[in-house]
């Protein structure tokens, strides 16, 4: 059995008149704004199951392959860090 949880991060967009950060990309009038990359969140959850294994996998992060994530689970709570989020990251928790 297993949980997965998608974590988003939307782009934001901003009107032709803005002033454009670098790294801006025009698409007609608009401009779509690379959000920020969010490093090493820390997570937890409490769940009376025992973890046997935590992966994600994203598409910024080692071309899109899965990765094992370290986690420690003590009493019922289970932490773990999600290392990057630019736009999408898919955490499975295996039981």
């Amino acid at each position: 059995m297993c949980h997965v949880v998608v974590f988003l991060q939307m782009p934001r967009y901003a009107g032709a008149k803005a002033k454009l950060p670098p790294g801006v990309m025009a698409r007609r009038q608009w401009y779509v704004v690379k959000p920020a990359t969010i490093v090493n969140s820390a997570l937890d959850f409490t769940t009376s199951k025992t973890v046997k294994r935590i992966w994600m996998a994203c598409p910024d992060l080692n071309y899109g392959a899965s990765a094992d994530v370290p986690f420690t689970q003590r009493a019922g709570q289970v932490t773990f860090s999600v290392p990057s989020l630019q736009y999408w990251d898919m955490v499975v928790v295996e039981y």
